[in-house]
């Protein structure tokens, strides 16, 4: 992640950042709930449902709301696999700019692999950094969205903080030593799927497709517009920091 670049760093700062804040701006205009309009935010601007997953404890929305939005990451970062290697040579990128292109707009870490392998191997490593520098600030957000809580303080006046916040942050420490070997992160790989597609299910068993039209249309098109919004942003900072 180093490696990127300090110019690189901060556009990738930047566009989590706006993308954050321009969905919230959005979703107020549009008079989606702030409960459904935050985790959509929080969705496009890091990582998808493993975003949602983790502001969901900190974030006042209900079981519905949760998943409409992970419709609603899911339904984007499937698009994004068909049409972003598609617009590749109408864009005029190279295969680093491409994959940091898609490592910064694209939501799913697993969407981000599908849509810049394709391009080459540049394509796919830029790709996987950009993306992981990105999901490296879920933490910190997740921690100032748990602050911004009215009830952020429980009965003893202990802050209302994720504890998965500092077991994430340490988990990338570790890693970032080299001391976890390849065997063993292919495990914790597999099982991370295994635990996220379990997740999904047990969400979806949940979910009464009569309740969800209740939404209506707005929140769709708070997606769909986050999603053109965080593309937009992500190719700007391409042309800045990969130019």
């Amino acid at each position: 992640m180093l490696a990127l670049g300090a110019r690189a760093l901060a556009v990738v700062v930047a566009v989590v950042s706006l993308t954050f804040l321009g969905t919230r701006a959005l979703a107020r205009r549009l008079g989606v709930s702030e409960g459904l309009g935050t985790l959509v935010a929080v969705g496009f601007s890091i990582c998808g449902v493993s975003a949602i997953a983790a502001a969901r404890g900190v974030v006042d929305a209900d079981e519905d709301e949760v998943t409409f939005a992970v419709a609603l990451v899911t339904l984007c970062g499937t698009l994004a696999i068909v049409l972003l290697p598609m617009l590749r040579n109408p864009l005029g990128l190279d295969q680093a700019q491409y994959g940091a292109w898609v490592g910064a707009s694209v939501h799913d870490v697993g969407q981000v692999v599908a849509a810049s392998a394709a391009a080459g191997s540049m394509a796919l490593a830029t790709a996987a950094v950009v993306k992981l520098t990105r999901v490296l600030l879920l933490a910190p957000l997740v921690a100032l969205l748990g602050l911004r809580r009215p009830d952020r303080r429980q009965g003893d006046g202990r802050l209302l903080f994720p504890p998965f916040v500092l077991l994430f942050v340490g988990a990338i420490a570790v890693a970032s030593t080299g001391v976890v070997g390849d065997d063993a992160l292919s495990t914790i790989d597999w099982s991370r799927s295994l635990l996220l597609a379990a997740a999904l299910f047990a969400i979806g068993t949940r979910v009464d497709a009569r309740r969800l039209a209740k939404l209506g249309v707005r929140p769709l098109v708070l997606g769909l517009a986050s999603w053109a919004l965080v593309a937009t942003l992500a190719y700007v900072g391409v042309l800045i920091a990969w130019n």
